[in-house]
C-alpha cells in the first residue's frame, strides 16, 4: 500500500508543468498567436508616435521658389531619438529672376554701307577733274559738287589732298586748258580751302568745241606731284589718283588728229593730241607715281554722241586706271556720287 500512494504523489506533481506548456504551444499555433503579435505591433506604434515620431509634418506644400528659410517654432527634439526634426518654409525671393533671353532668328545677312578706313589720314589724293562745257548738261557738276562734299565729309584731319580741273583751252588762259585748283595739303591746315576748291567746282560757261584738254591736265598733276611728292612720302604717306570725265579728249579746232567724229546736235571729236596715252605715255608716268590710279566716267548726251564716243571713252579710262576693276563708268549722272563712295572704300585695300 504505501508503495502505491508514492507513485501518485510523482504522477501528480508533473502534470501542471506539461499542461501549461501545452496550453502556450497551442496559442503561438493557431489564431491567439497573431492576435497577440498585432496587440503589441499596435502598443509599440502608438507610443512611437506620442514620443515624437521620426518624420516630420509639413504645414503645407511649399510652392516654388528660388529662397528657402527654416521656422524656428517648428525645430523639435524627439525625447527617444536625438534627431533634429525641423518644418522646411518657403518664402519667395524678393527679387524676380530673368527670363532667358531667347537666341534670335536667323536673318539675311546685311552688308554695310562701305566706309573709308583709318588709314586715309596716311593717304594723299590726288584729284583730276573735268570741268569742261559738257559738264553744265544734265545735272553733272552739281553731282559731282555732291559727290565732292560727301569725300571732303569722309577726310581725316591728316589727309593730304591736291586737285586739278581741266577744260577748253580758253576757259584757263595761260594755263593750257588745266589749273591747279587746290596745291597739296594737308585737310586739318586748311579745311576751309579744301571744302570751298572742291565743293563749289563750276563748269566752264561756254561752248563744249572749246575742247577738253586732258593731256594738259595729265602732265600739270604729274608737274604737282614731282614737286610734292617725295616730301609726303617721306612721312609715310601713299598717293592715289583719281581722275574724273564726262567724255573724251578734245581740241577747239577739228581736224584730221580727230580719232572719232560724232556730228549731230552734240559733236564731238576725240582728239589725238589730247589723249594722255600718246608718247611719251602719261598714263604710264602716273601710275610710275602713284600706289593706285582710278579713273571714273560719266557719258551723257545724245544717242548718236554716246554710240560713237562709249566704246573709245571706255577704252582710255580703262587704260588710265591701275587695274580694270578701278576703272568706274555710268550713263546716269546720278551715279556719280555712289562711284567717288566705292573709290573710297577701297583706296587702302
Amino acid at each position: 500500500m504505501k508503495k502505491k500512494s508514492i507513485v501518485r504523489r510523482r504522477t501528480s506533481g508533473k502534470r501542471p508543468h506539461k499542461k501549461l506548456h501545452h496550453h502556450v504551444i497551442s496559442l503561438l499555433k493557431g489564431d491567439g498567436g497573431i492576435y497577440v503579435i498585432f496587440v503589441l505591433a499596435t502598443v509599440m506604434a502608438g507610443a512611437f508616435a506620442l514620443s515624437g515620431g521620426l518624420l516630420p509634418s509639413l504645414n503645407q506644400s511649399p510652392p516654388a521658389s528660388s529662397e528657402v528659410t527654416i521656422d524656428p517654432d517648428s525645430a523639435r527634439q524627439s525625447s527617444e531619438s536625438a534627431l533634429q526634426l525641423i518644418d522646411i518654409k518657403v518664402k519667395p525671393s524678393d527679387t524676380p529672376i530673368p527670363s532667358p533671353t531667347p537666341s534670335p532668328l536667323p536673318t539675311q545677312e546685311i552688308i554695310p554701307t562701305p566706309t573709308p578706313q583709318a588709314c586715309l589720314s596716311k593717304i594723299a589724293l590726288n584729284l583730276v577733274l573735268d570741268v569742261s562745257a559738257s559738264m553744265n548738261n544734265d545735272d553733272k557738276i552739281r553731282q559731282l559738287n555732291t559727290a565732292m562734299k560727301n569725300l571732303v565729309g569722309q577726310l581725316k584731319d591728316e589727309t593730304v589732298v591736291g586737285a586739278v580741273t581741266f577744260a577748253g583751252l580758253t576757259s584757263f588762259p595761260n594755263t593750257s586748258g588745266s589749273v591747279t585748283q587746290l596745291p597739296f595739303t594737308k585737310y586739318k591746315e586748311n579745311k576751309k580751302l579744301v571744302s570751298d576748291k572742291l565743293t563749289k567746282l563750276t563748269a566752264y560757261n561756254g561752248s563744249e568745241s572749246d575742247g577738253t584738254y586732258m593731256r594738259n591736265a595729265f602732265q600739270r598733276s604729274l608737274n604737282n606731284l614731282n614737286a610734292d611728292e617725295a616730301a609726303y612720302t617721306k612721312q609715310g604717306y601713299t598717293f592715289v589718283t583719281i581722275v574724273f570725265t564726262d567724255g573724251v579728249p578734245e581740241t577747239k579746232v577739228w581736224d584730221d588728229d580727230c580719232v572719232v567724229q560724232a556730228n549731230g546736235s552734240n559733236p564731238v571729236c576725240f582728239a589725238r593730241k589730247q589723249d594722255p596715252r600718246i608718247s611719251p605715255n602719261l598714263t604710264t608716268s602716273m601710275k610710275g607715281k602713284v600706289s593706285k590710279v582710278y579713273s571714273v566716267g560719266i557719258y551723257s548726251g545724245s544717242r548718236e554722241t554716246q554710240a560713237v564716243i562709249y566704246n573709245e571713252a571706255k577704252k582710255l579710262l580703262s587704260a588710265i586706271a591701275s587695274k580694270s576693276e578701278y576703272a568706274k563708268n555710268s550713263k546716269s549722272p546720278s551715279a556719280i556720287d555712289g562711284m567717288f563712295k566705292d573709290v573710297l572704300s577701297t583706296v587702302c585695300q
